[in-house]
């Protein structure tokens, strides 16, 4: 299931969004998310996603600060890694039972 972020543009106000165990898989590209300035928490665990693609200058991430990628399984972590620069004030990424099939999993700052 492709999964259209924009169809979230009007929800601008938006702190919590739980996207998590329905069926999203294969690319998982946030930029339709951007319109949510105040999004704060986002979960997209169990979810068959592989590829994280979010855009450097993210706007919607400005207040993200809790990120739950549980469950997922051939994580491409190289473009994972590579997407957290967008995330300037992320303070927990729980990735607990995911695997990945690429690519070295090292951060630089401090989350929880």
């Amino acid at each position: 299931m492709y999964l259209n972020a924009s169809l979230f543009s009007p929800f601008q106000e938006l702190e919590w969004l739980d996207l998590s165990w329905n069926g999203i898989a294969g690319w998982f590209y946030n930029k339709g998310l951007e319109s949510l300035r105040d999004l704060e928490e986002q979960d997209l665990s169990g979810n068959q996603i592989y590829k994280f693609v979010f855009p450097k200058v993210f706007k919607g991430s400005r207040k993200l600060n809790a990120l739950y990628l549980e469950n997922l399984k051939n994580i491409d972590g190289s473009t994972l890694v590579e997407s957290f620069g967008s995330f300037s004030s992320l303070k927990k990424l729980d990735l607990s039972y995911s695997n990945f099939r690429r690519g070295t999993m090292t951060t630089q700052g401090k989350l929880q």
